[in-house]
């Protein structure tokens, strides 16, 4: 069913809904109607980054998981970021007073490197804190 309650009034929702919750086979429903999603889903199928994927549960234990597996990245982003900062804190400082042993010229490349990377992990993880 594709949509099934656009253009409803609300008893014909209700009714739609009742007739979904007592259904006994499998059914494939797209909707944005989050509210019957709730009321009549035990699985929820998403397409995340080209692929498929599919979550047995209800739509409520679904939003916890992804708020969890959301959580735990930003966590590691931070981690990343945070190393990523101290390397090029270490950089900049053998940069500044390079040994002889250093090649500045790969310390800048390395430099430049590093501020990419932690650039587009700072994107990422302003990009994961946006609400869906």
């Amino acid at each position: 069913m594709d949509e099934p309650t656009n253009y409803l009034d609300l008893n014909s929702l209700d009714a739609v809904e009742e007739l979904l919750r007592e259904y006994d086979q499998t059914l494939l429903l797209v909707s944005h109607d989050r509210r019957l999603i709730s009321a009549v889903a035990d699985q929820i199928m998403t397409i995340e980054n080209g692929k498929l994927k599919t979550f047995h549960g209800t739509y409520e234990e679904f939003l916890a998981r992804k708020k969890v597996v959301s959580e735990q990245e930003g966590e590691e982003i931070k981690k990343q970021i945070a190393v990523l900062e101290n390397r090029l804190s270490a950089i900049i400082g053998r940069l500044a007073m390079p040994s002889k042993n250093d090649d500045p010229e790969a310390l800048d490349q390395e430099y430049h490197e590093v501020l990419a990377e932690l650039k587009n992990l700072k994107q990422l993880k302003k990009d994961k804190s946006q609400p869906d």
